[in-house]
């Protein structure tokens, strides 16, 4: 990554656009690279009117991405878009990451010129903190200057950490905000101003959770044995329910005690699992696009994320033999995820075959992501990795009764496989959480042996959905693939148009929210995602809305 150094960028915004104070920004490396640049920004003193605001964003990044940005324009990357504010331009919000626009990449939301006056600095620990505004406004090197709303300049500063400022771990500085976590907030936000709000966005079920299962629930709570602590390990017998369902499942049999291990929804043992295999350096194969939560553990576990391109041509599959021998032999682990989330996309018992053969060769460990197995339409049943002849001697599957029984609200998952890896999430787990509450624990057994009925009532609304909604899409000029599983419809846009300028379009001109592509990696550009999860009367009021809209 070459001699860390810091950087102090003034950027001026437009008139209108807003860049409140404390604003993150982050640099986005090369393609295939780890984030390498983090930051901080704030308002210019003096410089703070809605005709012409300035931004004074401090960087600590490597001499690579330095170099990138010595002359050129800042391109705000989509996923982080502000679904509130319309406009031309994307505006810096809190999380927003920036690169450097190339000719042949088209610019979007750019803000500002700027000049590089840079000179490299060792960045040690003392060298971690940002600049305190004060100090650097009031800094005596011209490069410190507000700049003028014709240009912007970037200036570097040797300094000591401000006093008044406190330190945080570098994974946490770096982290970009969860992308649905921030889309919560622009959906708040347009309702605050009096708007109302259409969301397909988040692929959180609608539909309650069946009663029985409830009914449950309600019995065991009252049980005083169920007041106490849990086990991480969570219950004996239902981790006997696991085995039993993956068997009448997917004819495949788990050692209940070995093989099985209930979590506090799929989505903290995905963060957790990288803490299993990947040491600082370290790579993870990941999916591009994919579930963000992938790069995020690798993160923290300071590994190096390794994007898989995925596209349509190649039905969102990744083709193994595209993968360097050398980037392969130094990978721990490649993530899977079919179902596929934001795509739709399936795979068939032969691909992963493939994949298990691809990871004895190079001994890299499975984590295949199937919460979406019994979310499905026409007929399709989807497989589990472990109905592939080896996966066992490679692979973990990561599955939840969120989707299956619309328990998102509950918060319990389940991983199995192979015994070490498994037993290796436990002993994480173990040390950072006290397990499921027994009385969701109870309330997930008897969803398991109570009737299924519900499963095929749920998917039978999800598909009337996916129809109605395939059918507007279309009609509004999106391309299309009719998904088979999953809760997600995978638009693709027009030519000339990024996911970012759509989705700000569609909440600005409709009030209907989207997930624009790009949030799940450069693969996912020029694509939406849409949820199957909108109650029946508000997605027929979406539809009404795009039906009507007058488009780009």
């Amino acid at each position: 990554m070459g001699n860390p150094f810091h950087e102090e960028i003034c950027v001026v915004a437009q008139p209108g656009e807003a860049i409140p104070q404390g604003g993150m920004a982050f640099l986005e490396p090369r393609q295939h690279r780890p984030s390498v640049a983090r930051g901080r920004c704030e308002l210019v003193p003096g410089r703070s009117t809605v005709a012409e605001r300035a931004v004074r964003i401090h960087a600590l990044c490597g001499s690579d991405v330095g170099d990138k940005i010595a002359d050129g324009k800042f391109r705000f990357l989509p996923e982080n878009l502000d679904l509130v504010s319309g406009g031309p331009h994307v505006p810096l919000f809190p999380g927003h990451r920036f690169q450097v626009a190339q000719e042949s990449v088209p610019t979007i939301g750019t803000i500002g010129s700027f000049e590089s006056v840079r000179q490299k600095i060792n960045c040690d620990a003392s060298h971690r903190e940002m600049i305190p505004a004060e100090r650097a406004a009031s800094s005596e090197s011209s490069a410190s200057v507000a700049p003028s709303s014709a240009n912007g300049r970037i200036a570097l500063h040797d300094f000591t950490p401000g006093d008044n400022h406190m330190k945080l771990a570098k994974r946490v500085e770096s982290l970009p905000p969860y992308l649905f976590a921030e889309i919560s907030k622009k959906i708040a936000a347009k309702r605050a101003q009096g708007f109302d709000v259409v969301t397909f966005a988040i692929g959180d079920p609608d539909l309650p959770t069946p009663p029985h299962i409830l009914d449950s629930l309600h019995r065991a709570a009252n049980e005083p044995s169920n007041h106490r602590y849990p086990e991480s390990e969570g219950l004996p017998e239902l981790r006997q329910s696991i085995a039993d369902w993956y068997e009448r499942r997917f004819e495949v049999r788990f050692d209940p005690q070995k093989e099985t291990l209930p979590l506090i929804g799929s989505k903290e043992g995905i963060a957790h699992m990288a803490l299993c295999l990947i040491d600082p350096g370290d790579v993870a194969l990941l999916p591009d696009p994919g579930y963000p939560v992938y790069e995020i553990g690798t993160m923290f576990a300071g590994g190096q994320p390794y994007r898989v391109d995925l596209s349509r041509e190649g039905k969102w599959l990744p083709d193994f033999d595209r993968i360097p021998n050398d980037v392969a032999d130094r990978a721990r682990l490649i993530w899977l995820n079919y179902p596929n989330n934001p795509t739709g996309a399936v795979a068939d018992i032969g691909f992963f075959e493939r994949a298990v053969a691809w990871a004895k060769k190079h001994d890299v460990v499975i984590c295949h992501d199937n919460p979406y197995c019994d979310v499905a339409y026409d007929g399709y049943k989807p497989v589990s990795i472990f109905q592939a002849p080896g996966a066992r001697d490679v692979a973990v599957e990561f599955n939840s009764w969120s989707k299956i029984y619309n328990m998102t609200g509950w918060r319990i998952g389940m991983v199995v496989g192979n015994p070490v890896l498994v037993d290796a999430l436990m002993r994480v787990k173990s040390n950072v959480d006290s397990g499921i509450p027994q009385a969701i624990q109870r309330m997930a057994i008897d969803a398991v042996y109570g009737p299924q009925d519900c499963i095929d009532e749920h998917n039978s609304i999800y598909q009337r959905r996916r129809d109605r909604m395939v059918e507007v899409l279309r009609k509004i000029g999106l391309e299309v693939d009719t998904p088979k599983a999953s809760l997600y419809i995978w638009a693709k846009l027009p030519a000339g148009v990024t996911s970012a300028e759509y989705a700000a379009r569609l909440i600005e001109d409709c009030s209907v929210v989207v997930t624009p592509g790009r949030g799940y990696g450069l693969n996912g550009e020029g694509y939406i995602r849409l949820s199957v999860t909108t109650p029946d009367d508000r997605m027929e009021e979406g539809l009404r809305r795009l039906e009507a809209w007058k488009g780009l």
